[in-house]
């Protein structure tokens, strides 16, 4: 096993890759996500598409269609992020922003252990979850550095790190089988090998709890 430790300049590289992809988003993040949203059907969408069907001949009953969502259909580009040891993704065109942790939160002393606080973002008040308690799935946030806003920019999920902005193609992703037995999990990504994560869940979540 190789032991050799990173050179600083990668390091450095690294952290400025990831300071241009923050920019990059905030920048494609101007437009008001209830336009984006309208555009692109969601993902928990009751109108998903079939890609995949039984063959012809094929008298099984208990093949079922694997459906995904419309906007999905197209390559599609998503943002992998990371929250403690696990890899998560979300789809760019259901994210309303990206932003940097606030240094200070105010916390409500009667909000869900999932809740880490609220801050005022952009004239508004945005209440900011750890994403594992909210879904309970166990990982945490080692060093949460980032915010993900999803819905309308009032909700937000706090991550470690972003990795990349990737484009996917639908046939790089397992999507469910019938009903999801897990509603936020909108799929597998085959190649990265990570969740991904249905925003507008993590928004409905969020406000009702």
């Amino acid at each position: 096993m190789d032991n050799a430790k990173v050179p600083p300049t990668r390091l450095v590289e690294h952290d400025g890759a990831l300071d241009l992809l923050l920019d990059d988003l905030l920048a494609e993040a101007t437009a008001p996500i209830v336009d984006r949203v309208a555009e692109t059907p969601p993902l928990n969408s009751d109108v998903e598409a079939p890609i995949t069907r039984p063959a012809a001949g094929d008298t099984h009953n208990d093949v079922v269609p694997t459906l995904c969502p419309p906007w999905a259909l197209q390559p599609f580009r998503v943002l992998l992020f990371r929250v403690g040891g696990q890899r998560f993704a979300m789809p760019l065109v259901l994210l309303s922003s990206v932003a940097l942790m606030p240094p200070r939160l105010h916390e409500l002393p009667s909000g869900p252990d999932w809740e880490l606080g609220i801050a005022r973002l952009r004239d508004l008040s945005v209440v900011i979850a750890d994403l594992g308690g909210l879904l309970g799935i166990a990982t945490a946030c080692e060093a949460p550095r980032y915010l993900l806003l999803v819905g309308e920019g009032r909700t937000a999920v706090a991550c470690d790190q972003f990795e990349d902005a990737v484009l996917i193609e639908t046939d790089q992703v397992r999507w469910p089988r019938g009903a999801r037995v897990q509603p936020w999990l909108a799929g597998l990504l085959t190649c990265q090998m990570c969740v991904l994560i249905d925003p507008l869940v993590v928004e409905e979540k969020i406000r009702h709890g």
